[in-house]
C-alpha cells in the first residue's frame, strides 16, 4: 500500500510540474490534429480555479478521466503547491488503499463470485477493469 501510494503521489507531482512548466502547451501546439487553441484551453483554468483541489482527489476514482489529465490541468491552472500536495497525497492514499483492499476481499471470495456470476462474466469484468486502468 505504501509503495502504491508513493508511486501514485510521485506520478501526480510529475504531471503537475509538467503542466505548470508549460511543456504540455508546447507539445500540444505541435499536435495540430487535436485543434487545441489557447481559447479552448481556458475552460480548464476556470474549472480548476473553482474545483481544482477536489478534482485532483476525485479524478483517481473516475475511470474515463485519467488522474494524469487532472494533475496536468491543475499544474496548467497554477493551483497552489501546498493545496495540490495535500489533495494529491490524500487522493493517492485513498485510491491505492481502497483498490488494494477491494482486490484482497474479492480475492478471498473469488470462488463465491465465480459461482454466482459464472466464469465468463467474471473474466470479462476483470478484463474491463484492467483496460480502464486500475493501476495507480
Amino acid at each position: 500500500m505504501a509503495a502504491g501510494t508513493a508511486a501514485c503521489f510521485l506520478g501526480g507531482i510529475g504531471a503537475f510540474l509538467a503542466g505548470a512548466g508549460g511543456s504540455v502547451m508546447v507539445a500540444w501546439k505541435k499536435i495540430h490534429w487535436l485543434h487545441l487553441t489557447p481559447k479552448r484551453l481556458r475552460w480548464p483554468e476556470r474549472f480548476f480555479k473553482r474545483h481544482g483541489a477536489k478534482t485532483v482527489f476525485i479524478a483517481r476514482f473516475i475511470f474515463v478521466f485519467p488522474p494524469v489529465a487532472a494533475n496536468l490541468l491543475a499544474g496548467m491552472a497554477k493551483i497552489q503547491w501546498r493545496t495540490f500536495l495535500f489533495y494529491n497525497v490524500t487522493g493517492s492514499a485513498a485510491y491505492t488503499i481502497s483498490y488494494i483492499l477491494l482486490g484482497y476481499f474479492f480475492g478471498k471470495k473469488w470462488k463465491l463470485l465465480e459461482a454466482w456470476l459464472g466464469p465468463t462474466a467474471l473474466y470479462l469484468i476483470l478484463a474491463g477493469a484492467g483496460h480502464c486502468g486500475f493501476s495507480p
